[in-house]
């Protein structure tokens, strides 16, 4: 079905890295860029499509939105826990351009929203994991960022801190 993408998981053996598995979403969307940004975690991983659609509750499709997916090592297997997008997703938002996962929270950039009505200003949001449901936490923009920053580009995680990229 097109080119959805794939990530794939290594795991060291002495001084050799071996590949575990290749993971690939539950659905498969065409040209969704799955695998454009990676990030693991201890048991969890994380994995951007930033190309892909959004299909929101009111039944419109917005383009380009993006999603990231979560999964969870089970023994030697790596299983989707879920798939998040943006509580508000926005048209070209490029959502898992950029990803990062700490524990039981996650940070997904998306450089094309437009904050504020600022074309490309760029968001960065953070989801925590409540039992196997990750939740948006927060939205977040940095303060005194204007029109095509892009804000998002890159990000990282570590406990109770996070670092985004605004190039």
């Amino acid at each position: 079905n097109g080119r959805p993408g794939a990530a794939y998981i290594y795991m060291r053996s002495g001084d050799t890295w071996i590949q575990q598995q290749k993971i690939l979403p539950s659905e498969t969307i065409f040209d969704s860029q799955f695998g454009v940004s990676v990030a693991i975690d201890g048991d969890y991983a994380i994995v951007g499509a930033h190309y892909e659609g959004v299909d929101t509750a009111a039944g419109n499709w917005v383009y380009n939105a993006g999603a990231a997916y979560i999964f969870m090592r089970s023994g030697n297997t790596w299983i989707q826990q879920q798939r998040i997008v943006a509580n508000d997703p926005g048209y070209f938002a490029f959502f898992g351009g950029s990803v990062a996962i700490s524990g039981d929270h996650a940070i997904v950039g998306a450089i094309r929203d437009d904050g504020n009505g600022f074309p490309f200003r760029g968001s960065a949001y953070i989801f925590v994991r409540n039992g196997s449901t990750w939740t948006q936490q927060q939205k977040i923009n940095g303060s005194g960022t204007d029109e095509y920053d892009q804000f998002g580009a890159s990000v990282a995680m570590s406990g109770d801190y996070a670092v985004v990229g605004c190039p």
